[in-house]
Parts: structure tokens; C-alpha cells; sequence
């Protein structure tokens, strides 16, 4: 299973997710949806992990996830809060350039104890600023680059167990900072709701399904045509955008 494959689901699963998240049309809807994020996360990583050692190469995608940063935030806020401009939270590729640039700092760090307090400190700010998937998204994309690094030289059975390991993290890390973030709605009055939680648990463990697909990954791009290329590298912004124009025709 090569990188086409994946880039496909996760531009479906995105787009599902986003249109569910404004339509409200299918309760499996929201469980595609739920895929994407790994997906692209797993993909960001993979696409580190073969250009880090191309400084040009690297650059350019850099400046690339910058520019796309940049011109997804309007439509971003817009189709999270209806307004062009809102700082509530910010767009999923301004997380993954912060990553980027924190990765490329940490490789060029001989010291390893001193990249615990830059990564500690790169967690915190996107929790604080709201990039993304918060602190675990930077959490998962470390996993991520991990599992990948190690990938190659692993048969099927390690690359199940790396896999899993890297996922219920994130199922299991999705829980508990939805809990942090909205206390007061899972815990009133010293009482802890346990319903609710396990329902964020039970949507999220979906993307368990994703274990075996991340081990069948033959860490190959594939070789997809120029114009899939493009649709895939714009495909963020330009969606976002189509549905602001789709929430305004509707009078919203």
C-alpha cells in the first residue's frame, strides 16, 4: 500500500468529516471522518521523514505548508465559526508546519535530554494556541515519525504492535484532553459522567481500523499524475472555501 492509496482516503474521510460537521447528515458520516486526521498526520510525518535530509527539498515544503497555512485560516474560521476571522482555534497545516519546523530544530540538536523541553514547550504552545489537535496532535505526529523511522526493518507482526501502540494513544489521548477542555461538562459537582465518555472513546476508536493500514505501508509515494499531485496539495484550502461559498448561498 503505497502513498496514493492513503492520500485518497484521506482527502474523502476529511471531506466527509467537514460537511457532516455542518449538515449533521450521517452518524457514519462522523465515524469516516473521524479517520482523517491520523491519516494526514501519517502522511505529514512520512513526507518529513524523506525530505529532511534535502535541505532545498525541505524549504520548499516548508514555505509551501506556510502559504497553505496562511490562505486556509479565513475559510477555516469560517466554516467553524462563520466569521473570516476568528482565533478561537486555528487551522490543522498550521500544526503541521509548527511541527515541521520543531522537528527540524530537534535533528540539528546533538544533546537528547535537551529536546525533551523543546518538544514539552511546542506541546504546550499549540495547546495554548489552539493549532490543530492541540497538544496530542504534536504528540502523534512524534509517534508517527517514530513508528515510520523504524518501519522498514520491522516484519508485519512488530509494524501491527508499533502501529497500535502509536493509535490507542491517540484514542486513549483524544479522550482525555476532550476531558480536559470541557471539564465542567464530564465532571459536575465532583461527580464524574462516565456515559459520555465512553461514547468519545467508542467514536474514536474507529480509527483503530486504521492499525493494519499503517502496517501494510510500503513507505513508497507512488507515482500518481501531476494533476493528483496538485488536487492533493490544495485540496485543504480549496474545500474549505467551497463550503464557505456553499454556507453563504445557504444564508448563513
Amino acid at each position: 500500500m503505497n502513498a496514493v492509496i492513503l492520500r485518497i482516503a484521506a482527502m474523502v474521510t476529511m471531506l466527509t468529516d467537514h460537511t457532516n460537521y455542518l449538515f449533521q447528515w450521517s452518524s457514519l458520516a462522523e465515524f469516516a471522518g473521524r479517520l482523517a486526521f491520523p491519516l494526514y498526520a501519517f502522511l505529514l510525518a512520512d513526507s518529513y521523514r524523506h525530505l529532511r535530509s534535502d535541505s532545498g527539498r525541505m524549504k520548499k515544503y516548508g514555505c509551501t505548508l506556510l502559504i497553505l497555512a496562511i490562505v486556509s485560516e479565513f475559510a477555516y474560521d469560517y466554516v467553524a465559526f462563520g466569521q473570516w476571522v476568528d482565533w478561537r482555534s486555528q487551522n490543522q497545516i498550521l500544526q503541521f508546519l509548527c511541527f515541521v519546523l520543531a522537528a527540524l530544530l530537534a535533528d540539528r540538536i546533538s544533546i537528547s535530554w535537551v529536546k525533551i523541553p523543546l518538544w514539552a514547550g511546542v506541546i504546550v504552545l499549540n495547546t495554548v494556541c489552539n493549532l490543530g489537535y492541540y497538544g496530542l496532535g504534536i504528540v502523534i505526529l512524534l509517534a508517527m515519525t517514530w513508528y515510520l523511522d523504524r518501519q522498514e526493518d520491522w516484519n508485519f507482526g512488530r509494524r501491527l504492535i508499533g502501529a497500535a501502540a502509536v493509535m490507542l494513544v491517540f484514542c486513549f489521548g483524544y479522550v482525555i484532553q476532550e476531558v480536559y477542555f470541557n471539564f465542567n461538562i464530564f465532571v459536575v459537582d465532583g461527580v464524574v459522567y462516565w456515559e459520555p465518555i465512553i461514547g468519545l472513546f467508542k467514536t474514536n476508536a474507529v480509527t483503530l481500523l486504521l492499525i493494519p493500514v499503517f502496517a501494510l505501508y510500503n513507505g513508497q509515494y507512488g507515482n500518481p499524475p501531476r494533476w493528483f499531485r496538485i488536487l492533493y496539495k490544495y485540496f485543504y484550502p480549496a474545500h474549505l472555501y467551497i463550503l464557505s461559498l456553499i454556507l453563504i448561498s445557504m444564508g448563513f
